[in-house]
């Protein structure tokens, strides 16, 4: 219970169901090469139209443990960027947290010393806007 939200008698906006996301398969993977190499910055902003909701899956990350980051980011027309989730280390099939609207942003940076095979993104996931 928010008592906040009570007081102010408002309600919090339900999210999306798991059974409301679809596959949006990028036409060319987003990617680091294999290794990746030192003092990378890489960043890619997605958008789906008509997107209520969209959602990163990350195939595999391999990066340099609390060294090399991917950044799941809210896009902004400024420079300062909010980021809703940072990644480090080895995973696979992550899906990220998600963001309401259309669009999301993937920013990825290495250090001076690489130390992993780096990172592939192929797909998105999404809730369709409802009428």
């Amino acid at each position: 219970l928010n008592l906040h939200h009570f007081l102010l008698n408002k309600r919090q906006a339900r999210g999306p169901v798991e059974s409301d996301w679809k596959i949006y398969k990028l036409d060319e993977a987003f990617q680091t090469e294999h290794p990746y190499g030192d003092m990378l910055w890489k960043t890619r902003t997605f958008k789906v139209p008509g997107a209520s909701y969209i959602r990163i899956v990350i195939k595999k990350l391999d990066l340099e443990d609390g060294f090399d980051k991917l950044q799941i980011r809210i896009p902004a027309t400024t420079i300062q960027r909010e980021t809703i989730q940072l990644l480090t280390g080895q995973h696979e099939n992550v899906i990220s947290e998600y963001l309401e609207g259309d669009s999301i942003e993937v920013a990825f940076s290495s250090d001076g010393s690489n130390a992993g095979w780096g990172f592939t993104i192929e797909e998105l996931q999404y809730v369709p806007a409802t009428n």
